[in-house]
């Protein structure tokens, strides 16, 4: 419903595709398709890059590989080619004890070639932190440019400090996606519980409340 068509790329700046994460590890399944949302929001406009939006993304993946947890690279990098990015970020989120790791490999969909494996490490409670720091180093690939030369990434606009709100805000979003706007609306008030100065949970849940009311 809120879905940006995909546009031609060549007029415009290049994209880069975040395509769902695998995930394995109790409590991560949240990640597979919020990281598609996160990373998307910190490098659009990122060093001359633009992000292909992530529920065109999603809803492209959902008609080509639907709810299937893994996909093969090979069809994962054609639904990233069918939006018309010139890179794709392919990565995982793995449960280490404690701690959880991000990891990624940057495709140029161009030469069909990677161009660098990231990776970071880190408490749950410094997902942000962790998306930031993965972002970085993916735009750092595609660059081939020193740390100082680089723009900051950033996800201001996730306005918390709260794991449990952010996990709720980005069930939402998936809720969202797949039309279940009274499901999107129960994620998101529980974000605003956890969180009540979460102003992007906010905006979500008036739009939500919108789309209910009008069906």
């Amino acid at each position: 419903k809120r879905l940006t068509p995909p546009v031609n790329a060549t007029a415009l700046a290049p994209a880069i595709a975040v395509l769902p994460f695998t995930v394995r590890g109790q409590g991560l399944e949240v990640w597979r398709e919020g990281m598609v949302d996160l990373l998307s929001m910190g490098l659009d406009g990122a060093g001359g890059l633009r992000a292909i939006d992530s529920r065109t993304l999603l809803a492209r993946w959902n008609e080509e590989v639907g709810d299937k947890t893994v996909a093969d690279l090979a069809r994962a990098l054609g639904v990233a080619r069918r939006t018309q990015a010139r890179y794709a970020l392919v990565g995982s989120a793995v449960a280490t004890g404690l701690r959880i790791r991000f990891a990624a490999d940057v495709h140029d969909l161009e030469s069909g070639r990677s161009v660098g494996q990231v990776q970071v490490e880190g408490p749950p409670d410094s997902v942000l932190a962790l998306v930031d720091r993965l972002g970085m180093q993916a735009l750092r690939a595609i660059l081939e440019k020193d740390p100082g030369d680089l723009p900051s990434i950033d996800l201001a606009s996730v306005t918390t400090s709260s794991l449990l709100a952010l996990k709720a805000y980005l069930n939402g979003e998936v809720r969202y996606r797949r039309s279940d706007f009274e499901g999107a609306i129960e994620e998101w008030e529980r974000a605003v519980r956890a969180d009540s100065l979460f102003a992007l949970a906010y905006f979500s849940l008036a739009e939500a409340y919108g789309w209910d009311e009008g069906r």
